[in-house]
């Protein structure tokens, strides 16, 4: 029962906060003063430069109607999208290729040292003799 009264007061504190950030976000409306609209000097649009007078931009190009979103699935896209798997699967990655001759490296030096093991001799000494004392 404690837990559903705390969480019940929690959620109405919750929605009580939200309300109070609802109110405190409300703006206020603002009231024009007409005549400093008017005094003020009206916006300046600049028009841009030409490049040059009646030269390749005047001309359309053959390049007007390109897609870049239609030109990915297209024979091109799909040449390109080719060419780009193929580098991917045979390009190695060098992290990859140090990693597999370390390894390589470490295997051979392992064989080299348990070939050592077996091939010397373990030489068992004899126990030493014990003398016994005269009784």
């Amino acid at each position: 029962m404690v837990g559903t009264k705390g969480f019940a007061r929690v959620l109405l504190l919750a929605i009580v906060a939200c309300f109070g950030l609802v109110v405190l976000a409300a703006a206020t409306p603002i009231k024009p003063d007409l005549k400093k609209l008017l005094n003020q000097p009206p916006p300046r649009h600049f028009i841009p430069a030409r490049a040059g007078w009646y030269g390749p931009e005047s001309q359309p190009s053959a390049n007007a109607n390109f897609n870049p979103t239609l030109e990915a699935y297209g024979p091109a896209g799909t040449a390109r999208s080719l060419r780009a798997a193929l580098a991917a699967a045979f390009i190695p990655d060098p992290k990859a290729v140090v990693a597999i001759a370390v390894l390589i490296l470490l295997m051979r030096i392992l064989r080299i040292q348990n070939e050592r093991r077996r091939t010397t001799k373990v030489i068992a000494m004899p126990p030493p003799v014990q003398q016994q004392k005269a009784a």
